[in-house]
């Protein structure tokens, strides 16, 4: 699945969607990294810590992003989603946290569990990437 196909690029500055990725795992971080750029899409990062996700957060020219919840050390991801939400840029967690997974299923965010397969990504990225429908007015 390509995900260009989905991604307006008259709206956008990058013919390429460019995705952020912050995940602590290597091993995980690098199926995720494969993945995404399978699908299309030029990697920012991946950020392995907070210090490196928050900076990119907030600097990088980026359209979306996929965020481990848990970064190691006590650190979450928490600081770089709230820099991607005054951005207006979207994002989705990705975590094995079953907690964290009913929070996000009541609507406060998207997510895709931990294990994940290559079509939960590939959905997931097409719904952060698809322009949002303007507000029809009655």
């Amino acid at each position: 699945m390509d995900i260009i196909q989905s991604f307006d690029p008259a709206t956008q500055a990058a013919t390429r969607p460019r995705i952020l990725l912050v995940e602590d795992e290597p091993m995980i971080r690098l199926h995720l990294k494969t993945l995404v750029e399978r699908l299309g899409c030029a990697v920012i990062g991946p950020a392995a810590d907070l210090a490196d996700a928050i900076k990119l957060a907030g600097d990088a020219d980026i359209n979306a992003a996929l965020l481990d919840v848990n970064l190691g050390g006590g650190d979450t991801s928490y600081p770089a989603a709230r820099l991607l939400r005054a951005r207006r840029v979207p994002f989705a967690f990705v975590t094995s946290d079953p907690r964290f997974a009913v929070e996000a299923a009541m609507g406060r965010c998207d997510f895709v569990s931990k294990p994940f397969r290559a079509t939960e990504i590939a959905a997931c990225l097409k719904r952060l990437l698809s322009p949002v429908p303007a507000a029809t007015g009655a």
